[in-house]
């Protein structure tokens, strides 16, 4: 009787026989168990779903038809997909099961390390290629949009770019008049109240002063604060704002220094020279 061995010995004297051991239960013989180098079919006879005559399953990490090969004829073509986004890298071809993890069929994907990016993505107005078109923002509406290098929202008029957004460094409001200081805008009113000349106050801004400008509103004009003119006090009457008068008898213009007399209510007066604040 011949019996299933690995040594291949014929106890029967039958080269055709080689034994039987079938400890799945799937109806195929142990491959372990041979006669020479006539042997048994079943390559894994622990596993019942592995023999000869099943289909061979892809990506298990089995042999199912033991022929041998694993995955025959089941491997396509494709990319490396490492974000996951289900487009692949061109320059990372490979062959996998369908369906595998980081695995495409589908190639063109122009940022690998993005799952927001891909050939199949929608273009957004965020300065990035996300469809892998080859541009940028492409096929957005536009706007206008103006320079504002001191971010407070407003924009210098002439410095413009058509734009799908105006992020950081752009604003889509015009007019501002001092683009370098952000408490001068249109429509500002926090600084009606501060008046100032050159040098500045620290709760005034570098804006005042001879040459530069005192407009924090942006409206085309300043309000100089001393306007009083007489060139002398006047006996015991109000004399113009906080009680001063110019000595010169005519205004200075913003941030010009000139000679001011502060006129006191015993009609006594002050004389310096300082500079005229504007707002």
């Amino acid at each position: 009787m011949e019996v299933c061995d690995v040594a291949g010995v014929d106890e029967d004297c039958d080269p055709t026989t080689y034994g039987f051991r079938d400890a799945d239960m799937d109806g195929e013989p142990d491959a372990r168990c041979c006669n020479g180098d006539h042997c048994g079919s079943d390559c894994d006879d622990m596993r019942p779903g592995v023999n000869p005559t099943v289909p061979e399953v892809c990506g298990n990490g089995l042999d199912d038809n033991c022929d041998g090969v694993m995955d025959e004829g089941l491997l396509v073509d494709g990319f490396v997909d490492g974000d996951g986004d289900g487009w692949g890298d061109d320059a990372a071809p490979m062959m996998a099961c369908a369906g595998a993890p980081s695995f495409a069929t589908r190639g063109g994907d122009c940022n690998d390390d993005d799952p927001d990016v891909s050939p199949g993505a929608t273009e957004t107005c965020d300065g990035v290629d996300n469809n892998c078109g080859g541009g940028v923002d492409e096929g957005l509406p536009t706007m206008v949009c103006y320079e504002d290098r001191d971010g407070d929202g407003y924009g210098v008029t002439s410095a413009t770019s058509m734009r799908c957004g105006c992020g950081s460094g752009w604003a889509t409001l015009p007019g501002d008049c001092a683009d370098w200081n952000p408490d001068a805008h249109p429509g500002q009113t926090y600084r009606s109240d501060c008046y100032c000349a050159a040098p500045p106050p620290a709760t005034c801004s570098v804006v005042c002063g001879p040459g530069t400008s005192a407009d924090w509103d942006c409206n085309g004009t300043e309000q100089r604060r001393w306007l009083g003119d007489l060139g002398f006090c006047p006996a015991c009457i109000g004399s113009g704002p906080e009680g001063r008068v110019w000595e010169s008898g005519s205004v200075p213009s913003c941030g010009e220094v000139a000679w001011q007399l502060l006129c006191h209510a015993d009609c006594s007066s002050e004389r310096r020279r300082v500079p005229q604040e504007c707002r």
